[in-house]
């Protein structure tokens, strides 16, 4: 999964998030590995740099590729969204339920420059959930990575209560805003 930071009107971009869905098919159970953003990688052709420089570089492939040289991981399909993809999706299924931390909830307020979020569970919306995601400041990138895997499984968690016409619905949605 590849979350860029591509906006709109923008035809290059940095991959800000990238997490490996993997599913055991044994167990049943999905799981989400993130990748650093800043981790230090050999870039094919492009000598050492941050992983989210190859996608800038040479889009989707060449960041697969950069994976598999360094990690040894194969990735056998990806999806990339961008920001407004990204508050779409999470506006379709009528917003995400989170748990915040008092910073966090203090860093969404003035992003967004609203005084509605509190440390606790709180109802995110596309635009609250992007920030949410994207805090940098106020810890570490384990943390986002974590917050990032958070939304994730909120989405996922949402999805599962529809029913079989919401399901379709929302797929219907999705699929254009998604590479």
């Amino acid at each position: 999964l590849i979350g860029s930071d591509m906006r709109d009107n923008e035809t290059v971009g940095r991959s800000d998030a990238m997490i490996i869905l993997s599913i055991n098919k044994e167990t049943q159970k999905i799981h989400l590995t993130s990748l650093m953003r800043a981790m230090y990688v050999s870039i094919p052709g492009n000598g050492w740099s941050m992983l989210n420089h190859s996608f800038a570089w040479g889009g989707s492939d060449l960041l697969l590729k950069t994976i598999e040289n360094n990690l040894r991981i194969k990735i056998e399909d990806y999806m990339v969204v961008n920001f407004s993809g990204f508050t779409k999706v999470i506006d379709q299924v009528d917003g995400i339920d989170i748990d915040l931390t008092s910073k966090e909830a203090t860093y969404i307020n003035n992003e967004l420059q609203v005084k509605k979020y509190k440390e606790g569970v709180n109802h995110l919306d596309g635009d609250a959930a992007l920030s949410y995601a994207r805090i940098r400041k106020i810890d570490t990138d384990f943390k986002r990575t974590g917050r990032q895997r958070a939304v994730i499984e909120s989405l996922v968690a949402k999805s599962r209560k529809l029913n079989p016409i919401q399901l379709t619905d929302l797929a219907k949605a999705l699929l254009p805003l998604v590479k």
